[in-house]
C-alpha cells in the first residue's frame, strides 16, 4: 500500500485486522463452493426486493473506511437498510450472485435474516456458517 505523509509517497504495510471484516452474506448456496451458481440472487430479483422495503433507501455515496481514515465516497447505486439503531446507512452491497455486508452487527443480521425469508434465501458468515 502506498500513502502520501504530507511529503512523499511512503510504501506502507496494512496489518491482517485492516482485512478483518464481520462479513454476512445473503445467499441460496454456499460460499465455498462458489455461492449461488446454481440459483443466484439476481439484480434485477435484488433490486425488486429492496424497492418493496420501506427502509431501504438507493444510494450514491457511502461511508468507505480508507487508509486515511473514514470518509463519505460517491459510488454507483448502492442498496442501504436506514433503519440502523446508529442512524447510519447500512450498504448492503449485490456482488454477482450474492448480498455481502460488511462489518455485520446484531441489528444488521437480524434485518438480514428477515430480508432472507423474501429472498428464498439464508444469511452465512464467511465460513458458511449461519448467522
Amino acid at each position: 500500500m502506498y500513502e502520501w505523509d504530507g511529503e512523499q509517497v511512503v510504501d506502507g504495510e496494512r496489518g491482517p485486522e485492516a482485512f478483518e471484516w464481520n462479513q454476512r452474506f445473503l445467499t441460496r448456496g454456499t460460499w465455498a463452493s462458489g455461492m449461488n451458481a446454481r440459483a443466484p440472487i439476481r439484480a434485477e430479483e435484488w433490486a425488486q426486493a429492496v424497492a418493496a422495503q420501506p427502509d431501504f433507501e438507493m444510494m450514491t455515496r457511502i461511508e468507505a473506511t480508507l487508509p486515511s481514515g473514514a470518509r463519505w465516497i460517491t459510488c454507483p447505486p448502492v442498496a442501504c437498510w436506514s433503519g440502523h439503531t446508529s442512524g447510519r446507512p447500512i450498504p448492503f452491497f449485490h456482488d454477482r450472485d450474492v448480498i455481502e455486508v460488511r462489518d455485520a452487527d446484531e441489528p444488521t443480521i437480524r434485518r438480514m435474516v428477515a430480508l432472507a425469508s423474501t429472498l428464498a434465501a439464508k444469511v452465512v458468515d464467511d465460513d458458511d456458517q449461519p448467522a
